[in-house]
């Protein structure tokens, strides 16, 4: 004669399978929305590039004597919006109560003959590196480098 209804192994058996699935799932969504935060933190942080590099445009166009030529070369700057320009100031800024959005400046060699920017040559003086940090409370989330050149010259 069989007896109906469940062993206490099977129902060992079952809970441990459920317990089991929860935990995968639990943890599954977890990674997931850690890099879920990640990846807006590096999409913000590439917009706040953009725009340090454009902010930095906008100053050339500006002037570049005025606004370019008498940055020291070497020395981190930060992007600062006063509500109606922006300007480089060596007090960090925070963005958004989170970014912190820096640019450092230094020359551009050209060789002499093709005039081509190489590690040697002479410098230019209507041309700067711009090497762009974006970073926030945990350290930097994104860098890139570009040209900054005096087109009007």
């Amino acid at each position: 004669m069989y007896k109906k209804g469940f062993s206490v192994i099977e129902i060992i058996v079952a809970a441990a399978i459920i317990t089991t699935t929860v935990t995968i799932a639990l943890s599954t969504f977890s990674s997931f929305f850690v890099l879920s935060q990640r990846a807006v933190a590096r999409t913000q942080a590439s917009l706040l590039a953009e725009e340090t590099a454009e902010a930095f445009f906008i100053l050339r166009d500006m002037g570049w004597d005025t606004y370019i030529a008498p940055l020291a070369l070497g020395t981190t700057y930060y992007l600062s919006w006063n509500g109606t320009a922006y300007s480089a100031t060596t007090t960090p800024t925070i963005t958004n109560q989170t970014y912190t959005q820096s640019i450092t400046l230094s020359a551009v060699n050209r060789d002499n003959i093709t005039a081509n920017i190489g590690s040697t040559g002479s410098i230019d003086d209507n041309t700067r590196k711009m090497s762009i940090s974006i970073g926030d409370q945990t350290g930097e989330i994104l860098y890139t480098e570009g040209l900054l050149h005096n087109m009007y010259e």
